[in-house]
């Protein structure tokens, strides 16, 4: 009570208004809601005692029995709450010098799209036609609400009237970095530290990222990333305490299917070789290591000379127990997540996405392939004599084979001879298609082997679910022998100068608190209250 009625008896607004006692005429007695000028003559009168400079103590004995006639629990000398008898203390006195006399009946007013000038000036309005006094014009202000429905993101704005704001002390923020990859494939991710509450969640952090890079909270997905792997995907439920101070995260933008009007897939993809580093290259039916040897297309983790060695292999039982079994894998690169719109996720796009994804954590090399043109013949006669073999056997339980990234062979006229150019001759400017890698739908990223996506040449969407796991599988060996050299980047590339450029920005913004200390302007700008409108009249 002490704390509270000093801060009133140096308000001078209040002291001018009591002391010249202006107040008497506001004295409403018919008011059933105040104390019918009692208390308004009470706290007059307390205000005179203080400010006549004859008094060295002075007891409020009579505004606290005035309080505890509306609040019993002030009746005795027990501690309480200094804002809760100012509550009481404040509406007290308001309705005892409340000029209205008679209170309309009034409506909560709402934007539906009008400025906020004019819908809070309503507001106020209809306010002040049930709340006149000295008290409202100090003490009274508004507060703008925005609540958007989450299913038909219809807006509601409303200016509510308000008298205490209790302003909370934020806990201490955290301060974590992450990358943000941007929705654009082509564009490079983005290195990013943001500061949120130590004792929120997971949607206070993406909050955070959300006003730096300017997307909406509802178009970012985070995961932690660990061993090449995607360690886990965090729901903005989530408490942020879960996040450890080594942890690598990422934030991926995605669209929106409101704004694309279609349904959106998010697709999880992981890098990985195709070929285990340590398969040996040999027949895995007769041993032999010589010649163009063929993989089980399958599980790519057996060779076979043609069709007749791996059905005798496959019938002994020999690879069929192994087949399809595959635990093992060498992942490469990061994972990341991409998002596309149902109608754009075709073979050919998808493709193109993947590869442009890829680049920033990997780096790639092939080594000049030095071709054995007898080496080749022979593979070419025997590929030929296969051929027909199996389009007559029809076998369906060992695997289909073929080369690993099967490439046109020189002709027996043209092997050995200096190759022409193509622009040549018209037939031979069609190369044959580069592929490097192949794409694998995965029940989970802990599968090694899944079901291999295929160009269909229909261009119509692929029938993939949000949510799915897909694998990167680099064509890293050839006959045996190192094809395309797939290593891991030092570090992810990122946009070093759009990183700094938004350091600089977050730097600028929070430069007038620390992360253990947050401020007055934290605590009124940083997010607790944005949307106050004080009025004094």
């Amino acid at each position: 009570m002490n704390a509270t009625l000093q801060m009133l008896v140096n308000n001078i607004e209040l002291k001018t208004y009591f002391l010249e006692r202006h107040y008497k005429l506001d004295v409403n007695p018919n008011n059933p809601l105040g104390f019918r000028g009692r208390l308004a003559d009470a706290f007059a009168d307390f205000m005179r005692h203080m400010w006549n400079c004859q008094n060295r103590a002075i007891e409020p004995a009579k505004i606290k029995e005035l309080v505890a006639e509306k609040a019993s629990q002030f009746a005795n000398f027990a501690q309480h709450d200094a804002h809760e008898f100012l509550s009481f203390l404040l509406d007290g006195l308001h309705e005892d010098l409340n000029r209205v006399k008679s209170k309309p009946l009034t409506t909560t007013v709402e934007g539906d799209g009008r400025s906020d000038v004019d819908v809070s000036t309503e507001a106020w309005f209809n306010h002040t036609l049930r709340n006149d006094s000295i008290f409202v014009d100090l003490f009274h202000g508004q507060l703008k609400s925005r609540l958007q429905c989450p299913k038909c993101d219809r807006v509601s704005i409303t200016f509510d009237p308000f008298v205490y704001l209790p302003v909370p002390f934020p806990k201490v923020k955290k301060t974590t970095t992450l990358y943000f990859w941007p929705i654009d494939p082509l564009l490079k991710p983005l290195e990013i530290t943001v500061q949120y509450s130590s004792e929120g969640t997971i949607q206070d952090l993406l909050g955070a990222l959300s006003e730096v890079v300017r997307v909406p909270t509802k178009a970012l997905r985070l995961v932690e990333v660990f061993s090449h792997r995607i360690q886990k995907i965090f729901s903005p439920s989530d408490k942020a305490s879960d996040i450890c101070s080594g942890d690598v995260l990422y934030a991926f933008q995605v669209h929106d299917a409101a704004d694309c009007n279609e349904p959106v897939i998010e697709l999880l993809v992981v890098q990985r070789q195709l070929y285990s580093s340590t398969l040996r290259y040999a027949c895995n039916e007769c041993g032999r290591s010589t010649g163009r040897l063929k993989a089980c297309e399958a599980c790519y983790n057996a060779y076979y000379c043609n069709k007749e060695c791996q059905l005798a292999n496959w019938n002994t039982g020999g690879h069929r127990d192994e087949c399809r079994r595959r635990t093992t894998a060498d992942y490469v690169g990061q994972p990341f997540m991409v998002s596309l719109p149902r109608s754009q996720l075709t073979y050919q796009h998808l493709i193109r996405v993947l590869e442009a994804r890829c680049r920033f954590s990997v780096d790639i090399f092939q080594p000049p392939q030095l071709s054995n043109s007898s080496e080749e013949n022979e593979a070419s006669i025997r590929e030929g004599s296969d051929g027909g073999n199996q389009e007559e056997k029809k076998v369906g339980a060992p695997p289909m084979l073929h080369p690993p990234n099967a490439s046109h062979s020189p002709s027996p006229s043209t092997a050995g001879s200096t190759p022409r150019r193509q622009t040549v001759m018209p037939e031979q400017r069609k190369k044959p298609e580069f592929k490097m890698f192949l794409v694998r739908k995965l029940a989970d990223q802990a599968h090694v082997l899944g079901d291999t996506i295929v160009d269909d040449k229909s261009g119509e969407p692929l029938e993939l679910e949000s949510g799915t796991y897909l694998s990167i599988n680099w064509y890293n060996l050839r006959n045996g022998r190192p094809f395309m050299s797939v290593e891991n980047r030092r570090a992810l590339q990122i946009d070093t100068e759009r990183s700094e450029q938004l350091a600089k920005q977050l730097r600028k913004f929070t430069s007038g608190g620390s992360c253990g200390d947050p401020t007055l302007q934290d605590m009124l700008v940083g997010g607790y209250y944005q949307d106050i409108l004080f009025l004094v009249e």
